[in-house]
């Protein structure tokens, strides 16, 4: 009974290992895809600032010139095919034609006749009656055959005709684009490429909300740290032992949700990334590539992610009044060095404020106090406490 025991659980436990294999390796695929696809519909939708405001003028113009030349560029296609249709049809009844009066002359020499002559004006008597009517049967053939090849010749000529029109056609509606059109006609072609594609592989994440689509990338990478570690666990590559194979699923989920949560501190305001992008700064943009990287660590590394969340929430829900202003005070000198020390903007935090930007400069000028919920924001923000960012009187530098 023990050995049965023993084969059974080795038996779930292989079981189990196998089904956390193929769920490790589509999460793989799934986290994969979901990264091209919402990477590359933002990346799409961000190509309309390739346009400048005199070519989006002209697109609609340029559009029907491009019509043009693509059924410009229809028609040759088919009259090209019409014309090797043609051209494979005339060189079969040139090619029986002459097999035809080749067979004339061999018949003819057979009965002893003049080739090309027929049979009732033959001057020479036949060499024997089954030469003589070999060679009528042949030249009757011969005879028949020449009105088609000529007929398919006369196709041929027509198709060639067609043909040289429709390049014409084709020529002149490449003509009519003028040199400076002819950029917005590339961009407008690569634009339609795009679509196309994206339409084939990622129709559902079309038209969806910028704030959408890094969010879905944020928990897809979330799960694709989370699967990492979870690889490595599953090959042993870490000192951690799992004895539960639901864990190999768990994992993942909760990389999942740290992810999500770190989007949401981003969005908050509460992280404050350096991503380079001075554009995505001043307009409190996150930038989908630094959001992907970040998720991507929180899910390998959840668990310290979960312990810096904790951390934050001790501090922003702590009874301790040090974290809260109860009155408006005027900026210190060091505020405006924590934000450069951290690498974001005034413009970004009068963004995520919902104030102007020349209001927030008031108020790190020290020119007017601020108020406490806005000293309580900006202290969360950089991760400090107001009293080592804000005072109760004016520094020198206002006056």
């Amino acid at each position: 009974m023990a050995g049965d025991d023993n084969r059974l659980e080795r038996s779930a436990t292989q079981i189990g290992r196998t089904l956390a294999f193929v769920n490790i390796t589509l999460l793989y695929f799934a986290a994969i895809y979901l990264l091209l696809a919402t990477l590359g519909v933002q990346q799409f939708q961000n190509r309309g600032g390739e346009f400048t405001a005199a070519e989006t003028a002209k697109a609609d113009t340029v559009r029907r010139k491009h019509a043009s030349i693509e059924a410009a560029q229809k028609r040759v296609g088919d009259k090209r095919a019409v014309h090797a249709a043609r051209l494979k049809e005339f060189e079969a009844a040139d090619n029986k034609l002459i097999s035809l009066k080749a067979l004339v002359e061999t018949t003819a020499v057979d009965a002893g006749f003049r080739a090309g002559v027929p049979p009732a004006e033959q001057e020479n008597k036949p060499a024997s009656p089954q030469a003589a009517d070999a060679y009528r049967k042949a030249y009757k053939n011969f005879l028949s055959e020449g009105p088609r090849a000529q007929a398919a010749k006369f196709r041929l000529a027509e198709a060639r005709t067609a043909l040289r029109e429709a390049e014409a056609a084709l020529t002149k509606a490449r003509q009519d684009v003028k040199q400076d059109e002819f950029v917005i006609l590339r961009k407008i072609e690569q634009h339609d490429a795009q679509l196309r594609f994206i339409e084939t592989y990622a129709r559902l994440f079309v038209g969806m909300p910028k704030d959408w689509l890094t969010l879905i990338l944020a928990l897809s990478m979330g799960i694709f740290g989370s699967t990492i570690y979870v690889t490595r666990v599953f090959f042993g590559q870490t000192d951690e032992v799992v004895t539960e194979p639901s864990w190999f699923f768990i994992r993942p989920l909760l990389g999942a949700v740290i992810a999500v949560v770190i989007y949401l501190a981003l969005k908050a305001g509460v992280i404050v990334f350096a991503t380079g992008n001075g554009d995505s700064a001043a307009t409190g943009d996150l930038n989908p590539f630094a959001v992907a990287f970040l998720c991507v660590v929180a899910g390998i590394f959840s668990e310290r992610a979960y312990r810096w969340i904790d951390t934050v929430s001790r501090r922003y829900f702590s009874a301790g009044v040090s974290n809260y202003a109860v009155e408006p005070k005027y900026a210190s000198p060091s505020l405006d060095k924590e934000i450069e020390r951290q690498m974001t903007s005034r413009k970004r935090l009068a963004s995520q404020l919902n104030v102007s930007g020349d209001q927030f400069d008031k108020w790190i000028e020290a020119k007017e106090p601020v108020p406490p919920a806005v000293q309580s924001l900006v202290s969360l923000w950089l991760n400090k406490t107001p009293d080592e960012l804000f005072q109760k009187t004016p520094s020198e530098r206002s006056g």
